[in-house]
């Protein structure tokens, strides 16, 4: 098996939403490994050469934490998408991501993907989606992986789920790819025309 991996923001010196990168973890672990006891992130110690800003930590792991790695990390999100279809489950973070490379690579001249399973809008190549009908924003209910920035939206109820059609694309107005790295920003939202069929 693949080891795991999450990818946590670090803002200015403070690990954000650890709680929720803790849950997927130790779900995933109960889920592949059958592990019993939980692993703790609160503990997690920030090198002394990671400054202010926004840097990555990313930590792979499978039965314990293997490897912890920090780097400063620069937001580059995607212009275009490309629909791909697409026969794939990807329920934990695994760091062999070749199913995905492999749609990712079907791009065409699109920058990045989203992923359409039966029908259903997923994800893209590495965010869950989000979508702006004109009234609220609307994350689809079949993500390829529910998120923890996806989760804390959902929490604080600035987005609600709903089932989201390759047909239903262009009822919206504007979508947004979010993850842990990249949040909730209106300023970040792209037109539904940059999706290419």
């Amino acid at each position: 098996m693949s080891l795991l991996f999450e990818s946590i923001a670090c803002q200015d010196r403070v690990l954000e939403n650890l709680l929720l990168h803790e849950a997927r973890m130790n779900r995933s672990r109960t889920a592949l490994l059958e592990a019993t006891d939980a692993i703790s992130l609160s503990g997690l110690a920030i090198p002394e050469n990671v400054d202010n800003g926004l840097w990555k930590c990313r930590i792979t792991y499978a039965e314990t934490i293997e490897n912890v790695e920090f780097s400063p990390y620069f937001p580059q999100i995607a212009g275009t998408f490309k629909l791909v279809d697409a026969n794939i489950t990807y329920p934990h973070k695994f760091s062999n991501r070749d199913e995905i490379d492999l749609l990712f690579s079907q791009r065409a001249e699109a920058e990045d993907i989203i992923i359409v399973v039966d029908g259903l809008i997923t994800d893209s190549s590495n965010a869950n989606l989000i979508f702006y009908d004109g009234l609220q924003w609307v994350t689809p209910s079949h993500p390829l992986l529910p998120g923890t920035m996806r989760a804390k939206l959902l929490d604080s109820e600035k987005i609600q789920e709903k089932e989201i059609s390759r047909n239903d694309l262009f009822k919206y107005e504007k979508f947004m790819p979010v993850n842990a790295l990249n949040p909730f920003d209106t300023s970040r939202a792209l037109s539904i025309e940059r999706i290419i069929l």
